[in-house]
């Protein structure tokens, strides 16, 4: 039976857990079960048995040679334990009581099979192992079944993050660049038409321009995403000066669809700040925040970007009037969360990817009615020494 609290309140799953000498005795009950070790081992895909508290009693040989672990590492571990999800321990009472787990598909499985319903969803984890941490999108499935008076769940697991990465991938071509190269297509037909004037050919000239600039952003943005999830991406220090760098950030978001009838501010601040950091990934990165700003504001409202001092560092920020839901909170900076459909969601997962892989500094947000939401990205002064990938500092304009 559950386990009492002991002290740990849980903001999703029950806490309580079975001591090691009761999980023991469950599992050495399973073994009992005619083929039952036999069969789930020869199963390809990987499949636990857990207990009423959540916790590992069985694990079949496919998910032992996908975690490179010893069954009896694993008894007693709960799923998001076992896989080493960054959320696991952020309650002391383990994985399924943190506010995170509220959203987490593999929890919202877990209760509703041992609540006696067969259940499935998707589940993304990140998991603490590697530098930066691996995303893992998950299929699971939870079957009930009941031994010895006891009720036990068939947790059953499939990595799907090939699929996933296909679709996104299939996404980013088959739709946005492809929209992006059938504008590009549009303006340079008008031109070989003919029959402009002078102002006219200027105004084709610069819609081409923009948007053949917009298809070279996208496909580079892919690219350096790619670099950055193999750890595989260098950075170049350069000085900067962030009241420029954000002027440049609102230029180039303004000429963005999104921005169509809504107001981009560049708060005032102070005009001789500098710090030394990789200006192509900042960037990247104001420019994701000030798009997702954009796009969760209504036609005649404001986004507002700004800078400001803060401790050892600088402080820049996005703020819209928006509010997000709370669940939606607790899934931002996942990897390919969205709530703009299937095939989204690298945006701010890639905002946090480059600012705490590479650009040595912290990012984080804040949503209340009210208040409305804002989106902060906190930077050292220079970026610390990463494993020789920083090149020699340059000065602002060097190398361009």
């Amino acid at each position: 039976m559950m386990k009492a609290s002991q002290g740990s309140e849980s903001c999703s799953a029950p806490p309580g857990r079975d001591g090691q000498k009761e999980v023991l005795r469950s599992a050495r009950s399973l073994e009992v079960l005619p083929f039952f070790h036999t069969f789930l081992d020869s199963f390809p895909g990987m499949v636990a048995v857990l207990n009423q508290s959540r916790q590992i009693v069985f694990a079949n040989q496919a998910l032992l040679d996908a975690l490179g672990r010893k069954k009896k590492e694993l008894l007693g571990l709960r799923p998001g334990e076992a896989f080493g999800c960054v959320h696991a321990w952020e309650d002391p009472a383990g994985c399924g009581t943190s506010r995170f787990c509220r959203t987490c598909g593999a929890a919202r499985t877990i209760l509703k099979s041992l609540a006696g319903e067969e259940w499935s969803e998707e589940c993304r984890i990140l998991r603490n192992e590697g530098d930066p941490p691996t995303p893992l999108n998950l299929r699971v499935w939870g079957k009930p079944f009941r031994w010895e008076g006891r009720a036990y769940t068939i947790f059953s697991i499939l990595d799907i993050s090939p699929e996933v990465q296909k679709e996104n991938l299939e996404r980013l071509f088959f739709h946005d660049l492809l929209n992006l190269a059938t504008g590009i297509q549009s303006w340079a037909s008008i031109l070989a038409r003919g029959g402009l004037d002078e102002e006219e050919a200027r105004e084709v000239g610069r819609n081409l321009q923009e948007a053949s600039e917009e298809l070279v952003r996208e496909i580079q943005a892919q690219k350096t995403l790619v670099l950055a999830e193999g750890g595989k991406l260098g950075t170049r220090v350069e000085e900067i000066r962030p009241r420029d760098l954000l002027e440049r950030v609102k230029a180039q978001v303004e000429k963005m669809e999104v921005a169509q009838g809504k107001i981009l501010c560049l708060e005032p601040g102070e005009e001789g700040m500098r710090l030394y950091s990789d200006v192509s990934l900042l960037c990247r990165v104001l420019l994701n925040l000030a798009r997702n700003a954009l796009e969760a504001t209504r036609p005649g409202e404001s986004v507002t970007l700004g800078v400001r001092r803060e401790g050892e560092g600088v402080c820049f920020w996005v703020h819209n009037p928006g509010v997000i839901p709370q669940d939606v909170q607790l899934q931002l900076f996942q990897r390919f969360f969205s709530t703009k459909g299937p095939g989204r969601g690298l945006g701010t997962y890639s905002v946090k990817l480059f600012t705490e892989r590479y650009l040595g500094g912290e990012a984080s947000f804040r949503s209340s009615p009210g208040e409305g939401t804002t989106f902060l990205v906190r930077l050292p002064w220079k970026i610390p020494p990463a494993g020789g990938r920083d090149a020699p500092v340059a000065r602002a304009g060097e190398g361009k």
